[in-house]
């Protein structure tokens, strides 16, 4: 059996009637239909020829141009038996250790104050935005 695998620095996603393919490696996106999200959700758990048995021949010949476009694209490989499970998913959790990773200060007038400029960098905070 052959599996489909989504690069880990592939993220698709979901949105009311598109999707969005993010390569983040390559840094650039695309929208496509959302029956292409369906598809790759079903490659997740399913080896390719399980999906294409899902299909009549007419949908079935619509899943192959997909397939064919997600390796074009080289948004993912496919792996032969069950091996493809070794490859994890991407970690998306962030950590800041910080106490205050952002602050927005709304001011009227331009000049900051001494004291809150020592306070920003005794606190080490690291994106600053002043209104």
């Amino acid at each position: 059996m052959r599996y489909f695998n989504l690069y880990s620095s592939i993220l698709i996603t979901k949105g009311a009637n598109r999707i969005l393919i993010s390569d983040l490696q390559r840094n650039n996106s695309e929208l496509q239909s959302l029956e292409l999200y369906e598809i790759i959700d079903e490659f997740k758990t399913n080896s390719i020829e399980e999906v294409f048995a899902f299909y009549d021949d007419e949908s079935k010949e619509i899943a192959q141009e997909y397939l064919g476009f997600l390796l074009e694209k080289e948004y993912g490989f496919i792996s032969d038996g069950d091996w493809d499970r070794n490859f994890g998913p991407l970690s998306l959790e962030y950590v800041d250790y910080s106490n205050i990773s952002n602050l927005f200060i709304e001011r009227n007038e331009l000049a900051i104050p001494t004291n809150l400029i020592q306070s920003i960098d005794n606190l080490q905070i690291s994106h600053l935005v002043i209104y």
